[in-house]
């Protein structure tokens, strides 16, 4: 895959979630109002997972994330398996173990887009980690920013929060700084 764009252009913020966004967008019961507000983007591997979430209450419910597919609310992107191996090539096997495949594709798009790349949602400390590492920090988003840049301010849980992103962001600074997490070259 030598690039990936989209023509999704009409919305005015883009957003490209891991599946724990997906599934908290659905627990608090904003996602129909989400994915009208934004232009939304998954990888294949978060889109064939993001099919069911947990309430508050611990019943397990259906996203219809093939519904929004399929009535293009969401795009979804797929890229080569090569790219895949050269994305994970570039992290050390530490980091490579702790990566989620998804994860993986989701950076592997960010480092293919042309243009302008969507914001990276996620809340996974070896995502926000991998993502710095590669150079790319400034496209990634906590959800509680990413919830008010679209009129959608609520309280979230801890791990979503803008203070925890941001401690979170210390840290894989400090791997990038100190040269831990990427492969030996």
């Amino acid at each position: 895959m030598a690039s990936v764009s989209t023509s999704m252009t009409t919305k005015p913020k883009f957003f490209l979630l891991d599946a724990m966004v997906v599934s908290e967008l659905h627990a608090q019961g904003i996602w129909a109002r989400f994915v009208r507000t934004a232009e939304i983007v998954l990888p294949t591997i978060i889109a064939d997972e993001a099919h069911c979430y947990t309430a508050e209450d611990r019943t397990v419910h259906s996203t219809h994330i093939d519904r929004d597919i399929a009535e293009g609310r969401i795009a979804v992107l797929d890229c080569d398996v090569e790219d895949l191996q050269a994305t994970m090539n570039k992290f050390d096997k530490v980091l490579q173990e702790r990566l989620h495949p998804g994860e993986v594709q989701a950076i592997t798009l960010l480092l293919k887009w042309e243009n302008d790349p969507p914001a990276f949602c996620t809340a996974d400390f070896k995502a926000i980690e991998a993502t710095c590492l590669l150079g790319l920090a400034g496209y990634l988003v906590p959800m509680e920013r990413m919830l008010a840049s679209l009129g959608l301010s609520r309280p979230v849980k801890t791990q979503y929060s803008e203070a925890t992103f941001k401690r979170l962001m210390d840290r894989a600074a400090s791997s990038r700084i100190q040269g831990r997490g990427l492969a030996i070259r």
